[in-house]
Order: C-alpha cells, then sequence, then structure tokens
C-alpha cells in the first residue's frame, strides 16, 4: 500500500543513489524557503481488521494505518534524527525520561523505578507510583492542518455471517 504520492518506500530504497542530490536539494529549500509542500500533508487512511477479534461489526475491532507521502516521511526521519542527537549531545531530557529516546528501554525505567522504590524502603519511606494509561487518537492530535482523504468506494469491509450483530 503506498500514500497518495503513490510512491511505494521501495523506490527510496532501491533507487537512493540516483535519487540522493535530488533529496538532498529538494530538503534544503524546504528549509531556505520556510515552505512545505501541501500535498505532502495529505494522506489516505487504510482501516484493516485488528487479528481474533470475536466481532467485527464494533469499531474497536478495526485499526487505521495513516499511509503518509513517501518522500516527507523520509524528510521527518531525518529532521527527528538531528533532533534526537541535539537533545542528547546538549544534554536537555533529565536522565528519568525514558520515552523516545536512543538506548533507553522500558527495562531501564523499570530499573529506575525499582531503584528508587528500593532506596525510598532503606529509608524507612513509603514509595507511592501513578501509572497512567491514557487512551486515545493522540496521533490525531499532531496532524493539526493535516486532511485525510478518505477512499471508502476501495475499503469494503468484512461481512458479518452472525444474524445477532456478533
Amino acid at each position: 500500500m503506498c500514500g497518495p504520492d503513490e510512491i511505494p518506500n521501495v523506490v527510496l530504497w532501491k533507487c537512493l543513489e540516483q535519487l540522493i542530490d535530488y533529496l538532498t536539494h529538494l530538503f534544503r529549500g524546504v528549509f531556505a524557503l520556510n515552505t512545505y509542500c501541501p500535498g505532502w500533508q495529505v494522506f489516505t487512511t487504510a482501516v484493516i481488521q485488528k487479528p481474533a477479534k470475536p466481532c467485527y461489526e464494533i469499531p474497536k475491532a478495526y485499526r487505521p494505518i495513516a499511509l503518509l507521502c513517501t518522500i516527507p516521511k523520509v524528510l521527518t526521519a531525518i529532521v527527528t534524527e538531528n533532533i534526537s542527537h541535539m537533545v542528547e549531545k546538549d544534554a536537555l531530557l533529565p536522565d528519568m525520561h525514558f520515552g523516545g529516546r536512543p538506548g533507553q528501554t522500558m527495562t531501564d525505567a523499570i530499573h529506575y523505578l525499582v531503584g528508587q522504590i528500593k532506596s525510598a524502603w532503606g529509608k524507612k519511606k513509603v514509595a507511592s507510583v501513578l501509572f497512567l494509561d491514557v487512551e486515545g487518537p493522540s496521533q490525531m492530535r499532531s496532524l493539526t492542518g493535516s486532511y485525510t482523504i478518505s477512499r471508502s468506494e476501495e475499503y469494503q469491509p468484512p461481512m458479518s455471517s452472525s444474524s445477532n450483530g456478533c
């Protein structure tokens, strides 16, 4: 599946040597002109079934997948890598921030948490922890200014064989 530009990711992988100079000029132009191609903000949402759900007549049985244009995905990856490098180089995040950092895993976060709890216990103190599981379309909040092209005419949901709805 491809995004609205209909360029498969494999094209960039296979033709990178031939495209690198063009992409470099294009991406430099984006920053030099402080502009972003409006067509790059368009994406297609494909809705796929989650495996092994008992009922496919409820919305939670499906997973929306945003199919983005290929070229801006490369630009986004480069910018993300550069920002991540600068944040780590300049130590802009506290040591106990584990999410989205290179070389930091959930295991590191658990070890840190266990260490803090044991330290509190060693001082005869109580340790309290609050875990939040925020559910919702957080990825959609980051798409302000973007819009979805629905290709609903291409999508045919599976027909349920049950007569009672599930």
